[in-house]
């Protein structure tokens, strides 16, 4: 799933001179170029290429603040799903 978001992170802040990886997990979006317009495209790809719906209550600045968090807060919500 990390992998999976990092290529989804990548494609969605566009002409980087390097992709993120399993090292940056922790990073914060918005220094690797994450704005506001790019989150929403990047929780509907979230969306649409996982499966997944976020619930109103979960789209706080928190939860998608780095690849970490997203990562956390998909596996709640298909916990909840289960």
């Amino acid at each position: 799933m990390q992998q999976q978001i990092i290529d989804i992170v990548d494609r969605v802040i566009g002409e980087r001179p390097e992709s993120l990886s399993a090292n940056d997990l922790d990073r914060d979006l918005t220094s690797v170029g994450m704005t506001s317009l790019k989150m929403v495209r990047f929780i509907s790809l979230l969306e649409s290429e996982m499966g997944i719906r976020f619930p109103l209550e979960t789209l706080h600045s928190d939860n998608f603040k780095s690849i970490a968090s997203v990562v956390n807060i998909i596996e709640d919500l298909q916990k909840r799903s289960v």
